[in-house]
């Protein structure tokens, strides 16, 4: 069952994602340790490991990916949309923030949200990590799942 969270400072929420002009969501910072991703090496995630977002929900979901590189975390929801047959799948990206101070000004926002510093924004930032929606890309709607989550699945099949 989903356990979605939901911001402890929502003033400042709805600023952040207004100045960034997309969806931002948030993951407990312990939740997302504990998926513990490598550098270069693709993980595949469940509906599980992502119950405190919506952005991976069932029934269309079909699986998700996290990469990280040295200048990036990135997360991929593929998910089935019947709707865009010939390609059928579609792929959401968000770009994974883990320190939102090295983002933006937070005591500008502070003051641009008329809101306060303090212990409530503190655990808002320091606690959480924040998901990024990304514009469509090119290759959004896919056909097929790529190859590499494909051989995840594999594996993850091998392994049961």
């Amino acid at each position: 069952m989903a356990v979605r969270i939901r911001p402890n400072a929502p003033r400042f929420h709805a600023l952040l994602q207004r100045r960034q002009g997309r969806r931002i969501f948030m993951m407990t910072r312990s939740a997302w340790d504990a998926l513990a991703v490598a550098a270069d090496e693709p993980v595949l995630l469940s509906t599980d490991d992502l119950r405190e977002t919506p952005v991976a929900t069932a029934p269309t979901f079909l699986a998700a990916t996290e990469r990280r590189t040295s200048e990036r975390v990135e997360l991929s929801i593929f998910r089935a949309d019947l709707g865009d047959d010939p390609n059928p799948i579609n792929v959401d990206t968000y770009e994974v923030w883990e320190d939102l101070r090295a983002r933006v000004n937070i005591r500008e926002m502070v003051s641009a949200a008329t809101t306060s510093t303090g212990d409530n924004l503190d655990r808002y930032v320091d606690g959480h990590v924040f998901l990024v929606s990304e514009t469509t890309r090119e290759g959004h709607h896919r056909t097929e799942l790529p190859e590499h989550v494909v051989v995840l699945l594999r594996r993850l099949g091998s392994a049961v």
